[in-house]
């Protein structure tokens, strides 16, 4: 049965009381304001190192008892947002729309950003794009392209024509990416990855980190290394890698894309991939668990989401270029030099000086003693 404990204050006061406070929500140190039934108080939640002094007075102005009240340190409260939500500055692994025609469209994810030929832009998967192997000047949104809603981020500048013969068998035609390049209109935003909250199929975006900073890539992966996804449809994803340039005939076309790698979903993880998650950045995550380095674009896979296929950098880079799609860390600052025998007795002299000193020595005493030392201490 329930312990009943009467408490402090009527709840009729506490309600009149936290009505009180309620004004003072609108500023942004105070969060939330709570009638506490189960510690019988008004409890403030307050953004920072709560001052006693200041809620003392604030109470007193408001005809509230200070023994009433509960002040709480929390952190602020946000919407949370979502790959699919606008953001900006945009990073990779959010939803972008491509316009294909009057009132058609097509839903994917943005790869990664990158500065190509001085230029700032990102790249995706080239059958986003309305004619894939065309440069079109399709016209990029994120999250969407609403009639009214200047959504724009950028147009196309650069899809890769497919070419036919030698690799490329009868019948086929070729490409060794399925990506595009397209020119920012907006400002580019840092080389990050948004971050969800998990690697198990979460489209939330986490609070923090929100993002992965990448600060390498890797031209072409390893069997058997561990690489992540982020897409639009099925959030975050990983999986190991099972094979590497491999050439894929795409299912219902007459395209075969050459070298490309495939990962495959570990027992008893989510679906890997769906509908939507086309362009998703495809990395490594470092020991530092917030940054990572990029290794390709998702682009296709199975049905049943079990694997996914994606272009490594070094094919992209074979066909668009050189990208630039990181900022490397600084390098840490070289050691400093080792102290020559000289140095080396100098400090030692300077040590007993300061020791002596200290323990209460007279100056008459330590620095006579500390110069004989010096006059021994080698000449270089």
């Amino acid at each position: 049965e329930p312990n009943i404990i009467k408490g402090d204050y009527d709840v009729v006061e506490l309600a009149k009381w936290k009505k009180s406070f309620s004004p003072a929500l609108d500023g942004q140190e105070i969060v939330f304001v709570d009638l506490d039934e189960r510690r019988n108080r008004v409890t403030i939640g307050v953004v920072g190192d709560p001052s006693r002094q200041r809620f003392e007075a604030l109470a007193k102005s408001l005809g509230v008892p200070f023994e009433a009240l509960i002040i709480e340190e929390t952190q602020p409260i946000r919407f949370h947002a979502s790959l699919r939500d606008k953001r900006r500055p945009v990073p990779a692994g959010v939803q972008i729309e491509i316009d294909t025609g009057v009132f058609a469209f097509k839903l994917c994810t943005l790869g990664f950003n990158v500065v190509r030929n001085g230029r700032d832009g990102f790249v995706t998967n080239s059958h986003c794009t309305k004619n894939r192997g065309v440069s079109n000047d399709d016209d990029f949104h994120q999250p969407n392209d609403p009639l009214l809603s200047g959504n724009k981020i950028g147009d196309e500048d650069s899809d890769p024509r497919y070419f036919t013969g030698g690799v490329c068998p009868s019948g086929k035609k070729c490409r060794f990416s399925d990506s595009a390049y397209a020119d920012y209109r907006i400002d580019r935003g840092r080389f990050e990855i948004a971050r969800t909250t998990n690697n198990t199929g979460s489209l939330t975006i986490n609070g923090s980190p929100s993002s992965f900073l990448i600060v390498s890539e890797t031209p072409d992966s390893v069997v058997g290394m561990r690489l992540n996804k982020i897409g639009r449809t099925t959030g975050w994803a990983f999986g190991d890698v099972r094979a590497t340039c491999i050439d894929v005939n795409v299912a219902d076309t007459d395209v075969r894309l050459l070298c490309q790698s495939r990962v495959g979903r570990v027992s008893g993880t989510n679906k890997l991939t769906d509908n939507g998650d086309s362009g998703s950045p495809v990395f490594s995550i470092l020991p530092t668990g917030s940054q990572a380095s990029l290794h390709g674009i998702l682009w296709g896979g199975p049905d049943d989401g079990s694997s996914f296929v994606f272009s490594p950098m070094s094919m992209i880079e074979q066909e668009l270029g050189d990208l630039t799609t990181f900022t490397a860390p600084r390098p840490p600052p070289p050691p400093p030099p080792e102290p020559t025998p000289r140095e080396q007795c100098l400090r030692e002299c300077n040590a007993e000086r300061d020791s002596c000193l200290a323990d209460g020595g007279l100056g008459s005493q330590c620095i006579p003693a500390w110069r004989r030392c010096r006059e021994q201490c080698p000449a270089r």
